[in-house]
């Protein structure tokens, strides 16, 4: 079987946006902190996370994020 990746593929514009973003502050020593998860992308996720990334489930009480 022959798989073939469109050259198009990828993260649209604002996910793109987001985790640049989002990789930027963190490479920088940055605290990043989202309400749901910027990417559903479990891999781009967990990666956030292991840098330090906190991440709330959207179902969370927004008053649980710190100031």
């Amino acid at each position: 079987m022959k798989v073939t990746t469109a050259k198009t593929a990828g993260f649209c514009f604002g996910v793109e946006r987001a985790v640049g973003l989002t990789q930027k502050t963190l490479d920088e020593g940055g605290q990043v902190y989202t309400w749901g998860p910027p990417v559903h992308n479990e891999f781009v996720t967990r990666d956030m996370e292991s840098r330090g990334a906190v991440i709330f489930d959207p179902e969370d009480d927004i008053s649980r994020i710190p100031e």
